[in-house]
């Protein structure tokens, strides 16, 4: 059943998605063909920048509407009347959560694949190659400087990437589960438990920053310039401890959103 209700979440997703991917790939195929015509001629130039326009607009939503998707789906079909068949099936709540975490995140990596592809259609040739040697030899360069650390940092940020967007996948999640423990105004209860959220996170980062600032300050002015071996650890310390406290995080989300299911469910 778990399979099944998989599917049919990519299938829900990709009607919405394929659609809005289509179009990017038609407008970066239009902004392609347009080089072929390259002239210096004033309507040229605002046909031209009118292309690159949309192709930006159209990555960025392009980028944008899975996490969209997956907040409105999970809303849909688990806290309004549809709720009432969803949770007749023979699947638990947990499982709930990990078919739309996965689903969604399926297409966000899908999603970033198809604007990669977009970019190469639309600089095809001469420019896609200028890109090519330019990345290829800033890489030669940081593998230099990190004594060839490259391909592990990339790895771990991979990873980070994967782990932040669950991290704010279940955080929507965990605000619209609480939200809908109010009777009326549960969407502008889950909006308002977010905006709470966010602002006792700045609070918290503020006085944190404070904190480590005065305790820089009160540190010995003693030069010391740390070695390159050094430097390469402290990244990979911090990124791993990233993520390490960003699934820390996602765990207390996931788990509050669980919680909800299970125990304060309320459809009315």
């Amino acid at each position: 059943m778990v399979k099944k209700l998989f599917k049919h979440e990519l299938f829900a997703l990709g009607r919405v998605l394929f659609l809005v991917q289509g179009i990017l790939l038609v407008i970066s195929a239009f902004a392609r063909m347009l080089q072929f015509f390259e002239s210096d001629h004033i309507a040229y130039d605002i046909i031209f920048g009118f292309t690159v326009f949309f192709l930006v607009i159209a990555n960025v939503v392009n980028l944008v509407v899975p996490l969209i998707m997956g907040v409105v789906r999970y809303y849909k079909n688990l806290f309004t009347a549809e709720g009432y068949l969803s949770f007749t099936l023979p699947i638990t709540p947990a499982q709930h959560l990990l078919v739309k975490l996965f689903a969604t995140l399926v297409f966000q990596i899908f999603a970033v694949c198809v604007s990669i592809l977009s970019v190469v259609i639309a600089t095809a040739g001469e420019v896609l190659r200028e890109i090519c040697l330019a990345a290829q030899y800033l890489l030669n360069q940081l593998n230099a400087v990190a004594e060839g650390h490259v391909v592990l940092f990339a790895m771990e940020l991979l990873v980070l990437c994967v782990v932040v967007f669950l991290s704010e996948l279940l955080l929507y999640y965990g605000c619209i589960s609480i939200g809908q423990l109010f009777r009326k105004n549960r969407v502008l209860a889950a909006v308002g438990v977010y905006f709470a959220y966010y602002v006792i996170l700045q609070i918290i980062s503020t006085v944190f920053t404070v904190v480590i600032g005065i305790v820089g300050s009160n540190m010995d002015a003693a030069e010391y310039i740390p070695t390159v071996q050094e430097v390469v650890a402290a990244i990979h310390v911090g990124l791993c401890g990233l993520i390490v406290w960003t699934l820390i995080v996602s765990t207390v989300y996931f788990l509050i959103s669980h919680t909800i299911m299970r125990k304060k469910l309320n459809l009315e």
